[in-house]
């Protein structure tokens, strides 16, 4: 009889085991940038910016110095503009810009010098190095005439 009993405990494990059934694993990513939904962005970003324990330090400066040093930064990079300007419409033949005149940018200094067929244009750091550009002039294929 004892081996009826474990027959038969064995044949019903055999056959509940057989009746489990088991699927693939599937991954669906959340993060937009990864394929996920993109309508999760916004609760993901939320998420993030409430868990992170790291605020930006802004320097106290008064907005007089800020407003003053914006607008020299603004009045030098016109003036650089306008000096880059001039050197390409005189490499063009459509300008003239004065040779051997140094030109002066916070602590910068540009010198052009022209050579007749091409300007040599030395830039000089407020530390001492310099660097030298060497500009063509354009000049256009002359035209026959009939």
């Amino acid at each position: 009889m004892t081996r009826l009993t474990t027959a038969l405990v064995l044949l019903t494990a055999l056959l509940s085991a057989g009746a489990a059934g088991a699927s693939e694993l599937s991954y669906a990513p959340i993060n937009p940038s990864f394929g996920g939904n993109p309508y999760n962005g916004n609760f993901l970003l939320s998420q993030a910016s409430a868990q992170n324990k790291f605020r930006e330090e802004r320097p106290a400066a008064s907005s007089g110095s800020n407003l003053l040093q914006n607008f020299q930064d603004t009045l030098t990079r016109s003036l650089l503009s306008m000096l880059a300007s001039k050197i390409a419409e005189t490499s063009f033949g459509t300008g003239s810009i004065a040779s051997d005149i140094p030109y002066e940018f916070n602590g910068y200094s540009i010198l052009v010098h022209d050579q007749g067929n091409a300007m040599l244009v030395t830039i000089t750091d407020p530390l001492g190095g310099s660097t030298e550009m060497t500009i063509g002039r354009f000049v256009a294929p002359a035209v026959p005439t009939p």
